[in-house]
């Protein structure tokens, strides 16, 4: 049976989470990311402030320049993460099969459940009206043959909307869209293309796979010549698990002593490892960042004997690569970024050593985990990063 593909996008999904908790901001140039202060950048930005050209991944310093009335919020992973687990778990109980794509955007094989929910466009709208209805969240859902006409159509339909394009009509669909829409057009691309006067995704269709192939090669040229006749992939990556977590920050001043680093990769790895244990994950390598102010960057791993989801466990590892880099640099390092990244990750599994590193420490951080769930995230905090 053929597939129908939904492509379900939580529209400013980290905005529309704080609005949940600042109704009084709805309708207002609200952004969600690092401070101006501490270079920070914009990680979503409600409507109104984009009509401003205020934009994701953009630098919060020219947010404001482009916008000084934006009301600037800081992040809040762990709320974030706890809705968007709540919105990932209404897509598994309707959909036929659910890729996560990220914290805010999933794939769903809508196809087949026309016994149980009606045909694909009435079951996106089923799970529309779940999330909103449940989580007070906005989502828009694409619906098409396969996962590239399903995240055109999604993007065509925000905010909070609802489009499908029949099978058989994709390439119709696509053809006044920009080259641009399209996987793996960027702008050296789109500037080559339209050297050939080709513009559109309409005028992409009409030049052969040959021509295609012998201008940008044998693999790029039959992926133009597939994706501007809307053909593309239908297969769903099985579990949806990150292979990765990481989280970084960009310190409003260049930090020169070990002590404030390490109270930084400490709050910085219970976040994550709060992350973890909400999604039922075991981290199974420990990794760290370390920006200088000349930019340049280095990294260093370690593979844990035992994986863990024990925040303990996983600073005592960051905090040894972090004693090490150190070390080599001496006391004349600054470091403008510092990074806690967790890899090799795989779900929940209590077959440990009785007397591991990570069952020592699973009671109190299960009980950790509650009282920030009953009394917010900042609930307990330790003594050592309350200045930060």
């Amino acid at each position: 049976m053929p597939k129908a593909i939904g492509c379900a996008d939580m529209d400013a999904f980290f905005v529309s989470a704080e609005l949940l908790r600042h109704p009084a901001l709805k309708g207002k140039l609200v952004v969600v990311g690092g401070s101006p202060e501490r270079r920070g950048v914009v990680a979503s930005a409600s409507y109104e402030a984009r009509s401003y050209g205020v934009r994701s991944g953009m630098a919060m310093g020219e947010a404001v320049r482009r916008c000084p009335e934006l009301i600037h919020l800081e992040v809040d992973r762990a709320y974030y993460s706890a809705l968007s687990q709540k919105a990932m778990a209404i897509f598994r109980e309707i959909a036929a099969q659910v890729e996560v794509v990220s914290i805010d955007e999933a794939y769903l094989d809508l196809g087949g459940l026309e016994r149980l929910w009606g045909p694909p466009l009435v079951v996106a709208r089923h799970i529309k009206e779940r999330v909103r209805r449940e989580l007070s969240l906005p989502m828009t859902i694409g619906v098409g043959s396969n996962k590239l006409v399903a995240k055109v159509a999604c993007g065509r339909a925000k905010p909070d909307g609802l489009l499908e394009v029949l099978r058989g009509q994709e390439a119709e669909f696509l053809a006044p869209f920009p080259v641009q829409v399209l996987p793996g057009i960027g702008p050296k691309t789109t500037l080559r293309l339209g050297e050939f006067g080709i513009e559109t995704v309409g005028q992409l269709a009409q030049a052969s796979e040959t021509w295609l192939r012998g201008q940008f090669g044998s693999a790029m040229g039959l992926s133009l010549y597939r994706c501007a006749r809307g053909i593309g992939s239908d297969r769903l990556e099985d579990g949806g698990l990150p292979k990765s977590m990481s989280r970084e920050v960009t310190f409003a001043r260049d930090i020169s002593t070990l002590d404030e680093l390490l109270a930084t990769l400490e709050e910085l790895s219970e976040e994550l490892a709060g992350n973890l244990r909400a999604r039922g994950l075991m981290a199974g390598v420990v990794d760290i960042k370390l920006r200088y102010p000349d930019f340049s960057t280095v990294s260093r791993q370690a593979t844990l004997t035992v994986p863990t989801d024990a925040h303990q466990v996983i600073f005592q590892e960051a905090a040894q690569l972090l004693k090490g880099e150190w070390e080599r640099h001496g006391s004349a390092a600054r470091v403008r970024l510092l990074g806690v990244g967790m890899g090799k990750l795989a779900p929940l599994a209590r077959q440990l050593p009785l007397f591991g590193e990570g069952n020592r420490y699973a009671e109190l951080n299960r009980s950790l985990d509650e009282i920030q769930k009953r009394y917010g995230p900042k609930a307990i905090r330790r003594g050592q990063t309350l200045s930060h």
